[in-house]
């Protein structure tokens, strides 16, 4: 990928830099990754109830200015459709602490969803953390519109 941020990732000036680029820094710079992608696997549903999950790590990288380590998430959880267009779920999401200050994160969200037709859907959700890393509680919404 290549950089051609004058400023790098932005922080010169939100830490004291003078905020203006030399030379070296207007220069594009190249880097590569290599390693294994996301692996997704899926299976049929369970009549009314399917069952679903992941487990998944990241490589956050770091900065001289923020120390991040790699992590592991998971989650796992239920779908049960009560009709044909609605549907209500639970689900456990799980993600190891990256910062050696930070906390993991651990909660549960329950949802309800409802499919007015092929494009549009309609969903609620209610957010419960259980670390010190995940919030006390949220509540939301999210409208998706497929073109």
């Amino acid at each position: 990928m290549d950089n051609t941020n004058p400023l790098g990732r932005g922080l010169d000036q939100l830490l004291g830099g003078s905020g203006s680029p030399t030379a070296s820094d207007t220069a594009p710079t190249s880097t590569s990754a290599s390693g294994a992608g996301d692996v997704v696997a899926s299976a049929g549903t369970l009549g009314k109830w399917t069952p679903f999950g992941g487990v998944g790590w990241t490589n956050y990288g770091s900065s001289p200015y923020i120390k991040l380590d790699n992590g592991v998430q998971a989650n796992a959880g239920m779908d049960y459709r009560v009709a044909g267009s609605d549907n209500v779920g639970v689900a456990y999401n799980y993600r190891q602490r990256i910062a050696t200050r930070g906390a993991a994160q651990s909660e549960v969200t329950a949802y309800w969803a409802h499919k007015f037709n092929d494009r549009l859907r309609l969903q609620g959700q209610a957010t419960g953390g259980m670390s010190n890393g995940s919030p006390d509680w949220g509540v939301g919404t999210s409208v998706n519109y497929a073109f």
